[in-house]
């Protein structure tokens, strides 16, 4: 799949073919998208969609959550798309220093030149771009496979609790848990993602149970902006840490559930896999 837009001097395209390998796991790009699975895994395990920040990529997500994503990968195939727009990093913090939302994640931990987004905020008029279009891009991506759970992050986070809020992604297609970390409540993202389902007659009742994760030390996302996008987004559980903006796995979360929280735990737990 490829698709050209443009804005301020930005374009999206798909992924190339390279493959990655690790021990009795293997990495492999496809269709814009790294997928993650156990050699010699049956033809239909569970399966985890994971949608990275503004200017991170699939596998830059992937390391980030290392530790949760081994643990996964167990029981689960993890696919890590690539966001449809790549922004070179080197421009990310001068051409949008006064863009919060999309300056949360540009460069950290980034080897390659560039990072990917999933729609870009104007940082003069505020206005967001090309967010129809990722919606559609992610449908479209996904179209051939039923996804189990859903993670995001920050970015990827919004577009995640949209996506599954409105049944484009949700109840039908098998999604049984949605969980996001330091992801902005954006009103357009649901208007678009409402209208979009309304249109394919997709809207969905049905709830996904969502785990909301903000952080104490987060001066890019602010927790209250989390908070509602829990709310809007069907009000799920809303979960603070004492971190910054990272999704946490391990020691930030033991708050939760009597000091014993592990984020591959709850999602096997909404999946009914243990």
């Amino acid at each position: 799949m490829r698709r050209l837009l443009c804005f301020v001097g930005l374009y999206c395209t798909g992924a190339g073919g390279k493959n990655l390998s690790a021990t009795s796991k293997v990495a492999t790009f496809v269709s814009g998208s790294i997928t993650m699975s156990l050699i010699g895994s049956a033809p239909r395990r569970p399966r985890i969609l994971c949608l990275h920040g503004a200017y991170q990529t699939g596998k830059s997500f992937s390391q980030k959550i290392g530790g949760a994503r081994r643990k996964l990968a167990r029981k689960y195939d993890l696919d890590f798309l690539d966001g449809p727009i790549v922004v070179p990093l080197s421009s990310a913090s001068a051409s949008l220093s006064q863009n919060t939302e999309e300056r949360a994640d540009a460069g950290k931990g980034e080897e390659s030149a560039t990072g990917r987004c999933w729609w870009r905020r104007h940082p003069d008029t505020g206005e967001h771009a090309f967010v129809s279009e990722a919606l559609q891009y992610v449908m479209e991506s996904t179209a051939e496979r039923q996804y189990d759970a859903i993670l995001g992050f920050s970015q990827g986070g919004t577009l995640a609790t949209a996506l599954a809020a409105t049944g484009l992604i949700g109840p039908l297609q098998g999604v049984k848990v949605v969980v996001t970390a330091g992801a902005p409540f954006v009103p357009e993202v649901f208007e678009l993602a409402k209208q979009e389902a309304l249109a394919i007659s997709s809207l969905s009742d049905g709830q996904v149970p969502m785990l909301h994760l903000a952080g104490e030390t987060d001066n890019l996302v602010a927790m209250e902006s989390t908070r509602t996008l829990c709310e809007v987004g069907g009000g799920g559980k809303f979960v603070t840490h004492e971190q910054g903006h990272l999704f946490p796995t391990r020691a930030a979360l033991k708050r939760y559930q009597h000091d014993n929280f592990c984020l591959d735990k709850f999602i096997m737990l909404c999946c009914n896999l243990i």
